[in-house]
């Protein structure tokens, strides 16, 4: 495929302003309407992500997440777990 005939193709998701995060996520919401962290965790960065205060990918997914709803790409982010505990 030369590039003229993949820049006419007409795309799905739009990609203009996108992060690569943003974009495996809304590739994944296309395929399925709604996701967990738990879902989006090997949809986004390839391996399970576990739901820490500490943890990089979990803040990394939430802040895109908060973003994008800002931006009106998502309707809205829903968290189960409101407190977490550091045993």
């Amino acid at each position: 495929m030369t590039n003229e005939e993949n820049n006419s193709r007409p795309h799905r998701i739009p990609h203009r302003g996108l992060g690569p995060n943003q974009r495996r996520i809304l590739a994944y919401l296309e395929n399925h309407k709604k996701a967990t962290y738990k879902e989006l965790g090997p949809a986004v960065f390839g391996y399970e992500i576990t739901a820490s205060p500490i943890s990089a990918e979990y803040i990394s997914l939430m802040r895109t997440l908060r973003v994008m709803v800002k931006q009106g790409l998502i309707k809205k982010i829903s968290v189960a777990i409101t407190e977490f505990a550091i045993a």
